[in-house]
């Protein structure tokens, strides 16, 4: 199994706006985008951003982000909360 990267951000291919991922496949970010692909996708026209290029996704290795953390005087969890609420 696969885990998520919680640094990916994806880009809605209807609207294009960002969006937190909650699985691998997710490419639309509400219901009214998907009911909008639904219907183009029934027409045969591909989804407005579906072909879009997204800036290149900037990884992290786990000692990369532990180092950061204890440069800032915390532990790895608290580091990765802080991190996740915007914080830092």
């Amino acid at each position: 199994m696969k885990r998520k990267d919680p640094f990916r951000i994806k880009f809605c291919i209807m609207c294009g706006k960002r969006i937190p991922p909650t699985s691998d496949r997710q490419k639309l970010c509400s219901e009214r985008c998907a009911k909008k692909r639904k219907v183009l996708h029934r027409r045969g026209l591909p989804a407005p951003y579906e072909n879009c290029t997204e800036p290149p996704m900037q990884t992290y290795t786990l000692g990369e982000v532990n180092a950061e953390a204890r440069a800032h005087g915390m532990s790895y969890g608290q580091y990765m909360l802080k991190r996740s609420r915007g914080e830092l």
